[in-house]
C-alpha cells in the first residue's frame, strides 16, 4: 500500500498547474504555425496517474479552452468561428481520451499489484502447509516402521 506525504496532492496539482501554464505560453508564443497540442498530454497525465478521474476532466476542459483562447489570439486563419469550437472539442477529446486511458492503465496496475501481494501471501501458506505435511508424513513412517 502507498503512503502519500501530507501535501502530495497539493505538490501533483502545483506541477499539473505549471506544466499547463509553461504549454499555454510556449504555444502563445510559437504562434500558429507550430502546433504544441502533444504537449498538453503531459499536465493530463499527472493528474490521471496521480489524481484520477475528476482532475482528468478538469484538466481537458481546462486544456481545450486554453488552447482555443491561444489559437484565436495568435491569430487563426478560419473563416467562421465554429471552426475553433470545432477544433476545441476535438483536443478536448483527445486530452480526455489520452487521460482516461493512462488513469484505467494506472488502476489496473494497482490492482496487478494488490493481486500479486495476495498471491505470495497465499503461496507463502501453501509452502509452509507443504512443509508441515512433509514432516507429518516422515514422522508416520517412522511411527509405521
Amino acid at each position: 500500500m502507498e503512503i502519500e506525504p501530507k501535501y502530495f496532492r497539493f505538490k501533483v496539482m502545483l506541477a499539473v498547474v505549471a506544466s499547463m501554464g509553461l504549454v499555454v505560453y510556449l504555444d502563445y508564443v510559437t504562434g500558429y504555425y507550430l502546433h504544441l497540442y502533444a504537449f498538453y498530454f503531459i499536465p493530463v497525465s499527472l493528474c490521471a496517474w496521480y489524481l484520477g478521474r475528476v482532475s482528468v476532466m478538469m484538466s481537458a476542459v481546462v486544456g481545450a479552452v486554453a488552447w482555443g483562447i491561444v489559437d484565436h489570439l495568435v491569430g487563426d486563419p478560419y473563416p467562421n468561428q465554429w471552426y475553433l469550437v470545432w477544433n476545441s472539442g476535438i483536443h478536448f477529446a483527445g486530452i480526455c481520451i489520452l487521460g482516461l486511458v493512462v488513469q484505467r492503465l494506472r488502476t489496473s496496475l494497482k490492482e496487478v499489484q494488490r493481486e500479486r501481494t495476495e498471491l505470495l501471501i497465499v503461496l507463502e501458506e501453501l509452502q509452509r502447509s507443504t512443509e508441515k505435511i512433509q514432516k507429518m508424513q516422515n514422522q508416520l513412517q517412522v511411527v509405521c516402521a
